[in-house]
C-alpha cells in the first residue's frame, strides 16, 4: 500500500494486502475497514459478503497457502528486464522469492538486499547490513545525491 501512494505502478504483493479483505467464495474484494465495520451490532465475529454471503478474509498469504499465478508471473516477467532488483523484507530463503531475483540474474541483472543479517549471501550482489527503516533512507540519499553521475 505504501509503494503506490508513493507512486509505485507495478508493485507485486507476495504477501497480499491488509487493507483489502476478499469473499472466499465469490472473490469479491472490499477494504477491510469497510468489512470490520460490518460486524459492529451483531453476534458474527467473520464479516460475510454482500454478493454471495461468503465468509470474508483479509486479503493476505498465510504460511503454507500459495501465492497467486499473476502475482508471481508478473514478478518475474519485471525481473527479466530489471536492471536491479531491491529486495527488502525476505531472507530469499524460499520459492517463488527467490525465484523471481535468479530471473533477474540470469539476464545480468543485479540484486541488492537489504537485510539485518550480515550472513545473507544467497543471490546478492550488494548486502545493505541494516533495518530497511534504516538503510533505505540513506539508500535514497545516495541516490539522489548521485544522480547525475554517469558509469559505463
Amino acid at each position: 500500500m505504501l509503494l503506490q501512494q508513493a507512486g509505485s505502478q507495478k508493485v507485486f504483493e507476495f504477501h497480499g494486502n491488509a487493507a483489502i479483505s476478499i469473499c472466499m467464495m465469490c472473490h469479491e474484494q472490499i477494504p477491510t475497514l469497510e468489512a470490520i465495520g460490518q460486524l459492529q451490532g451483531q453476534d458474527s465475529k467473520v464479516p460475510k459478503c454482500k454478493i454471495c454471503d461468503g465468509e470474508m478474509k483479509m486479503d493476505v498469504v498465510l504460511f503454507g497457502e500459495e501465492i497467486a499465478d499473476s502475482i508471481v508471473e508478473g514478478a518475474m516477467a519485471a525481473a527479466i528486464i530489471a536492471d536491479v532488483v531491491l529486495v527488502v523484507g525476505t531472507s530469499l530463503t524460499v520459492s517463488p522469492a527467490n525465484i523471481v531475483v535468479e530471473f533477474c540474474r540470469k539476464r545480468i541483472g543485479r540484486v541488492i538486499v537489504v537485510d539485518p543479517d550480515p550472513n545473507v549471501r544467497r543471490h546478492v550482489d550488494l548486502l545493505l547490513c541494516g533495518k530497511a527503516g534504516s538503510v533505505l533512507p540513506q539508500l535514497l540519499q545516495a541516490c539522489v545525491s548521485t544522480r547525475n553521475v554517469v558509469t559505463t
